[in-house]
């Protein structure tokens, strides 16, 4: 551990043991496990192209359906649903507006605007 910070209990045998349960896990039931979920997985990256196939405005209208037949049958979704979906929309809307700011601010500099895992140096 690095010096000076306070080691109330040693951590590293609980990790080694993770790793090793994990790995038997993956060693015994790999090959079944991605058989179980590669359905899921193509299911998934087909949802994702088609989505950003679609144009924008398709997917506003969409939703605003959506919400709209929510309004019209005057029944919500549950409170998990309806958080669930708060909780992404405000994370979307504050992470836009963060970065806004941190774009502008790095768009004069040219060091910034390389991309960060680039391998050459030069």
């Amino acid at each position: 551990m690095a010096d000076g910070f306070p080691e109330l209990f040693d951590i590293r045998s609980f990790g080694r043991a993770m790793d090793q349960g994990f790995n038997q896990i993956v060693a015994n039931y790999g090959e079944t496990l991605e058989a179980i979920f590669l359905p899921v997985l193509k299911a998934l990256v087909m949802m994702e192209k088609v989505l950003l196939w679609l144009p924008w405005w398709v997917v506003l209208l969409a939703l605003a359906a959506l919400a709209y037949a929510f309004v019209y049958r005057a029944q919500w979704p549950q409170a998990l649903t309806l958080l669930g979906a708060a909780l992404l929309i405000a994370g979307v809307v504050v992470g836009l507006r963060s970065g806004q700011p941190a774009v502008a601010a790095a768009a004069p500099m040219p060091r910034l605007n390389r991309p960060a895992l680039n391998c050459r140096t030069s």
